[in-house]
Order: structure tokens, then sequence, then C-alpha cells
């Protein structure tokens, strides 16, 4: 599957292009909501109200960032599902789907973009009140409540990706969902931990090889100038800043694997006709797996030989 979507990704570049065209909207909007919650401190009823104030301008802030990320996540699982599919117009049936998703149809990636805002406030609030607890405290947040906000995010991108294919609402498709995970025998914990360790190795190496590249280039830049005992604080620095660009860089694989495997579910043959090559090599790669062999179902490996009849 990882050899599917990069694949998908190396020739579609207009994924990447979008991805990280949204990279600026996301710190204007940044700017604009820290500007506006100071605007409000800079009255009298502002600095009564500030924890309000406060927790107001902060979930908008959280619900409009999760927006713009399913927003990109839409469009790129369009384009993926096409070129899937060996369908041309790719890129334009997204245009059009991102240009209604920002206007007249926000129904479905608002309500998935309010549950993960609501998801990401609860989860800080638990971080910080198990911090009193020390070391157990975060073993118990990255052991339940980590591994939970993540597996209902990759719920709501699966039910994004369906509403995205099908024109689907946002509780049918997440009805829909279900019934495809049970008929194909396959679970989102077992995809995101299938899909999400190369990824997660993938934004490693990108934050070692930045903190490092960076460092690099600021002790030839600077020379003697800054000293040595900040190396390390300097290397997080362009760490976190060249880790961020390397996410934004992986989250359209991310959506593109979304898609594949929702193609692969609905639509076997399809996806033969379409990538008879790639759905070979993964077959090939199923049949290594005897694990997984016997929990999909066989109707997923019979693809090929729909196309011949």
């Amino acid at each position: 599957m990882m050899k599917i979507a990069t694949k998908c990704v190396s020739e579609n570049p207009k994924m990447l292009m979008f991805a990280y065209a949204f990279m600026p909207l996301q710190v204007c909007t940044y700017i604009f909501w820290l500007l506006g919650m100071l605007f409000c401190f800079s009255f009298e009823w502002g600095i009564d109200n500030a924890f309000l104030i406060c927790i107001v301008f902060l979930f908008s802030y959280v619900w409009t960032g999760w927006f713009w990320h399913l927003l990109v996540h839409s469009f790129v699982v369009v384009m993926a599902a096409f070129w899937s599919l060996g369908m041309d117009g790719g890129y334009n049936k997204a245009s059009e789907s991102c240009k209604a998703s920002m206007t007249y149809s926000q129904g479905p990636i608002a309500i998935g973009s309010f549950i993960m805002a609501c998801l990401s406030i609860l989860n800080a609030v638990v971080r910080y009140s198990l911090r009193a607890l020390g070391c157990v405290g975060e073993c118990i947040y990255r052991t339940c409540c980590s591994c939970l906000r993540r597996i209902i995010q990759r719920y709501n991108e699966y039910v994004l990706a369906i509403t995205s294919l099908y024109d689907y609402g946002f509780f049918d498709a997440s009805a829909t969902l279900v019934k495809l995970f049970q008929r194909t025998g396959l679970s989102v914990v077992t995809n995101e931990v299938a899909w999400g360790v190369p990824l997660f190795v993938g934004k490693f190496c990108g934050f070692c090889a930045c903190g490092g590249l960076g460092l690099g280039y600021h002790k030839l830049a600077f020379g003697d100038d800054v000293s040595s005992d900040l190396d390390i604080i300097f290397f997080i620095l362009y760490a976190l800043l060249g880790g961020s660009v390397t996410g934004i860089g992986l989250a359209p694989l991310q959506s593109t694997l979304t898609a594949i495997f929702v193609i692969w579910s609905e639509e076997p043959a399809s996806f033969a006709a379409g990538q008879p090559e790639l759905y070979g090599d993964l077959l090939v790669a199923v049949d290594k797996s005897e694990g997984v062999k016997a929990a999909i179902h066989e109707s997923l490996l019979k693809g090929n030989m729909q196309v011949e009849v």
C-alpha cells in the first residue's frame, strides 16, 4: 500500500502544491486569531471575561485549523481515487469539490473538524490534569488518550474520504464505514499500525535531518559568534521547523492511503483495471502475509479475475 501511495503522490505533484499552499493560510489564521484575542483584552469587559474569551478563541482556532487540514485531505482523496481508477480529470473534480467545501457544502468537513476540535481541547485538559501524577500520568496519557485521539482522527478521515467520493452525508458515510470494515475484515487500528509506523519514521528522519542541516548552516553562517552551549537549542528549533514542513509533505501520503483503501474495498475490479501492475504487487504482498490474507475478505483479492471476466 505504501508503494502504491508513494507512486500516486509522485505522479500527482499538485497534491503537495495544494498542501503547502495552505501552510501560509494556517499561519495567517494564527496571526488573526491572536490579534483578535488581544483586541478583546483591550476593553474592560474583555479583561473581566478573560477566561471565556480564551476558551472561545482557542476552540475556534483549533476548529478552523482542523477545517483546513480536512479540506486538504478531501482534495487529495479525490485526486488519489481518480488516479487509482485510471481516470482523467481528477484535478478538476478535486477543485470543484474544494470550492464546494469552502462555500455551499461545508457540512461534512465542518462536522469532522468540530469533533476533532472538541477532542483536541479535551485531550489538552486531560493531559495537563495528569501532569500532577508525573511519569505515571504521562504514561496513562500516551497509552490511552493519545491513541484514542489518533484513532478518532483516522476514523474521521475515512468518513470524509467516503463523503468526498460518494457524496454521502457525514453520518451516512460513518455508517457505511462501519459496514466497510466489517465486510473487509480490516479495522482502523490495523490500518493505523500498518501505515503509522513508516509515516512516523519519515517524520522522525525529517526532524533529525533538518535539525542537523540547520545547525550545520548556522555554524557556517555565524561561526564562533554564538556559544556552543546553545547548539542543542538551535538543533531543536531547526528540527521543529523542518519537522513541521515534513509533516505537511507527508499529509497527502496519508490521505492517499485512505483513498486507496476505500477504493480497494469498494471497487476492487475497477482498482485492478486502473492500476493492474500495482494491484498485482499488492496481491503478492498480501499472499506473503498469512495473517492479513486470513483476515480480509476474498473479494478484495479477486479484482483482476473480475476484470478478465
